[in-house]
């Protein structure tokens, strides 16, 4: 008889997901669907502007991502504008990220998501980004 690997563990297992699959912020129970590379992306940029994770993980997030290519422009200068304001604390950084955003040329980009809160710790933060680079090396 075959097993069905979409079966649940037996009690006390972990549940195991392949290593590239990108991670939700929540659950998503109904579908199930991992959501998109922006989405992912997203989540990491609202992460890293609320600081959920010390200050070493926030740093070794800034260099992993240094030569990763994000999905869209948005995205792209947004993370450029964190690595170089990384100095300023994040409440500064998220007052004056719309401003920057706009001067930079995204004065009609919908950047409110980027500044909502962020439940994420700094453990699913890393285990993202290592997804993220994980999927973009398939590319």
């Amino acid at each position: 008889m075959a097993t069905d690997s979409t079966s649940e563990p037996k009690s006390g297992e972990p549940k195991s997901r392949p290593k590239s699959q990108l991670y939700r912020r929540g659950s998503d129970s109904t579908t199930g669907a991992a959501p998109g590379r922006p989405e992912v992306e997203r989540e990491v940029l609202r992460a890293l502007l609320h600081h959920v994770a010390d200050p070493v993980t926030h740093a070794e997030t800034i260099r992993l991502l240094a030569s990763y290519r994000f999905s869209t422009p948005l995205h792209e200068m947004a993370f450029e504008l964190l690595r170089s304001h990384r100095h300023v604390s994040p409440g500064t950084l998220r007052e004056h990220l719309p401003p920057l955003l706009t001067n930079q040329g995204f004065p009609d980009e919908n950047w409110e998501p980027l500044l909502e809160a962020c439940t994420w710790t700094g453990r699913q933060l890393l285990r993202n980004v290592h997804a993220l680079l994980m999927d973009s090396a398939k590319r």
